[in-house]
């Protein structure tokens, strides 16, 4: 995966490595484009309770959603990155917050190349209530990394306001880091 230097994360896990086609696809796809977010819910809740014999969550201190802009939030009604983070929710009882916000629409990063998801723009999110996070080790959540464009976006924009916040990512699937 390729980040700016802003990203520096911590730790990272995905549950599955995401391939066109199968299974696990078929069902984020299912989730994501059919409105079923307890699928997202279920498997982020699965995955955490696979993790949470590990040392992941340790030092972890909230959960923050990678956002969705307002009108694609509305238009799909549901966030799936909020609702990974819900399932993670349950099964650690570490809470979610809700701080980072997408102030700017952007084009799905489904229908990009590589090459366009990984410039995408840094001034998209906004960090509000930033005293909140000081100092705190963050799980970033989203549903699938590729090229880490979102990713590096998101960190860029809380490191902004709270350089002195940890972070780590979990997402459900990823592609082919590099």
């Amino acid at each position: 995966m390729k980040m700016t230097s802003e990203a520096r994360i911590y730790r990272m896990a995905s549950m599955f490595y995401y391939t066109k086609g199968s299974g696990y696809a078929a069902m984020l796809k299912k989730s994501k484009y059919n409105g079923h977010p307890e699928i997202d819910r279920s498997l982020g809740e699965r995955f955490a309770k696979e993790l949470i014999h590990t040392d992941f969550f340790d030092g972890i201190d909230c959960i923050v959603p990678v956002p969705m802009y307002r009108w694609k939030k509305f238009r799909r009604r549901f966030n799936q990155s909020e609702e990974i983070a819900q399932g993670i929710f349950m099964a650690t009882g570490i809470p979610v917050v809700y701080n980072l916000e997408a102030i700017k629409p952007h084009k799905t990063q489904t229908r990009r190349s590589s090459a366009e998801r990984a410039t995408l723009p840094s001034d998209i999110f906004r960090l509000s209530n930033p005293e909140e996070l000081a100092g705190k080790h963050i799980l970033l959540v989203d549903d699938i990394v590729t090229t880490g464009g979102t990713v590096a976006a998101c960190s860029s924009a809380i490191r902004k306001v709270v350089p002195s916040a940890k972070l780590s990512l979990l997402s459900l699937a990823h592609t082919a880091f590099s």
